[in-house]
């Protein structure tokens, strides 16, 4: 099972994601970002052949859990969205973060499905504080899917992040004067500050 899903994460063949729109994005990476289950540390990489490596490796060790796999793409320099995927035993999601000019977080969209539901994307947008929430139609939506269509829809409260600094992997992500840069190599991940929902 783990086998299968670290080489879905990682395959290169388009067609593998038809049905999956997330996964086109990763093909205009500048880094990317795999999650070690064995010691919850984050692996950063600059090129698909490390990554594939990497993934290679945790392929053999036959794990109980999936990595959580992540791109990140830049524009001038400056980053322009950070993808991360999750799967769980019965779900997916593919949660693209966009970022603006100024290094924030501007919008979520996760797309995700439970096992044998259709894909569906909800958009967060940050609220006054700043968090990344579910506006009230999306909520609407969401209780009309479940109610009414018998679709599970509990991965849209999975943790999701309302700034890099929350991200993971943020310590292997360094932006100076505008200009963003990946520190490739593994390290333990940065504890996340994500609140509780």
């Amino acid at each position: 099972m783990i086998a299968l899903a670290v080489s879905l994460l990682l395959a290169a063949a388009p067609q593998a994601y038809d049905a999956h729109p997330g996964k086109a994005h990763d093909e205009h990476a500048a880094a990317w970002f795999l999650e070690d289950p064995r010691n919850g540390s984050w692996c950063a990489f600059t090129s698909r052949t490390a990554l594939n490596a990497k993934g290679k490796e945790l392929d053999k060790a036959d794990l109980e859990d999936t990595p959580v796999y992540a791109w990140l793409e830049l524009k001038s320099g400056r980053i322009d969205a950070i993808t991360v995927e999750t799967m769980s035993e019965d779900a997916f999601t593919d949660d693209r973060y966009r970022f603006g000019p100024s290094g924030r977080i501007e919008s979520l969209g996760r797309t995700g499905h439970y096992i044998n539901d259709h894909w569906s994307t909800f958009f967060y947008q940050p609220d006054a504080k700043g968090h990344l929430v579910l506006p009230p139609e999306g909520r609407t939506i969401a209780r009309a899917l479940e109610r009414n269509k018998n679709y599970t829809t509990y991965w849209l409260e999975w943790d999701r992040y309302d700034r890099l600094s929350e991200m993971p992997f943020a310590s292997l992500i360094s932006v100076s004067a505008g200009k963003t840069t990946v520190k490739p190599g593994c390290t333990a991940p940065a504890k996340p500050k994500v609140r509780a929902r």
